[in-house]
């Protein structure tokens, strides 16, 4: 049981000692200049996975940590981190419902409406959300970057790639739709 124990106790250390590295990384201007939350994170990632490997191949002899712990440490801190990512920051990051939901908690109430209407929410989401904070472009120049759409003389239009990647999103649906 002692065994186990440790073990447990290495994975969780390591866990933290790698997520500790990688939400500090976001605080630093490493990558600034990537626009795309989702590749500036990843980017991330990578470079954590790299400087915790780092880290605990230099102090390991003095832990005696089985590489094998360590390897397989990293790769679940990583697969642990880019879920947790890609569920929570990047969503919320695209998300109308966090939006509207951040709209209703400071709006101001009424005795009519302790939130807002409808046609208020609509035309708050419209004005602010795709106009003022320019949801459109945003997506546009994602988009553009990664090569899933072109733009020429103020026509965007899909690539090839874009293309693709709609079929491949079917496949996908198709698999797990009931």
């Amino acid at each position: 049981m002692n065994s186990l124990r440790r073990v447990i106790f290495e994975y969780l250390g390591i866990f933290l000692l790698f997520t500790s590295i990688y939400l500090c990384l976001f605080h630093t201007p490493l990558l600034i200049s990537q626009r795309v939350m989702f590749y500036r994170g990843l980017g991330l990632l990578f470079i954590a996975t790299f400087l915790t490997l780092i880290l605990l191949l230099t102090f390991r002899n003095k832990s005696k940590l089985n590489f094998e712990t360590l390897v397989t440490s990293i790769v679940m801190s990583f697969s642990i981190n880019i879920v947790f990512f890609v569920v929570f920051p990047v969503t919320f990051e695209r998300s109308v419902t966090m939006y509207v939901l951040n709209k209703l908690n400071t709006s101001k109430q009424t005795q009519n409406c302790q939130g807002l209407s409808k046609s208020d929410l609509e035309k708050d989401f419209i004005e602010n959300y795709v106009i003022k904070n320019q949801a459109m472009q945003k997506r546009i120049n994602e988009q553009k970057i990664i090569n899933m759409i072109n733009e020429e003389n103020n026509c965007i239009s899909i690539s090839s790639r874009g293309r693709s990647f709609l079929d491949f999103s079917r496949i996908v649906e198709r698999i797990y739709s009931p």
